[in-house]
């Protein structure tokens, strides 16, 4: 049996919910990848957009969909935010804040994204929301790590996960051309 079978088996017996979480991601412009929309497993579920739902202290269901005409607090940043791994929508970061009495908080937490792409996908979302009270930047290990791992990227902009397939991608005709001169 190969490592990773055995680590997977190791996994299963010790986090069975860890099951629940597909990374599967679908492309988007300017944000890259996106996590799937509509996604209901007995660990987390995610919106139409793809974000995932957060708990208020009613116990009612919070996203960019059911927040119009709300007050509502954002969470952006990357899988913490997002919640990757908690037991269930109410263990999230967004969730533990709403039920705790500080307010509404709409998890725009996405796995996998550096603040670039939340603050792109919070931006693009911005009209569909009601009134932002507070908006807590979590920034994590994705921009510390392709920031500093990224030297062909421009500073400004740093790098993603999946960077080196999309430079492929969007070049390929320049790189082909360069070749054959």
């Amino acid at each position: 049996m190969s490592e990773w079978a055995q680590w997977s088996q190791r996994q299963a017996k010790v986090l069975p919910y860890m099951a629940d979480y597909s990374m599967e991601q679908y492309w988007l412009p300017y944000v890259m990848n996106m996590t799937f929309p509509n996604i209901s497993t007995p660990s987390h579920s995610t919106d139409k957009f793809g974000f995932r739902h957060s708990i208020d202290c009613a116990g009612n269901v919070l996203s960019p969909e059911t927040a119009k005409g709300r007050r509502v607090n954002l969470l952006i940043g990357g899988s913490t935010a997002y919640g990757l791994g908690a037991t269930s929508n109410a263990k999230t970061v967004a969730s533990l804040l709403s039920q705790e009495g500080w307010g509404d908080w709409v998890n725009l937490g996405l796995p996998g994204h550096t603040l670039t792409q939340n603050l792109v996908h919070a931006h693009f979302l911005r009209p569909k929301l009601g009134q932002v009270d507070h908006i807590v930047i979590f920034g994590g290990i994705n921009d510390l790590n392709h920031f500093l791992r990224a030297p062909i990227a421009p500073t400004m902009f740093g790098s993603h996960f999946s960077m080196m397939e999309y430079l492929v991608r969007m070049n390929e005709g320049y790189v082909n051309e360069e070749k054959s001169a």
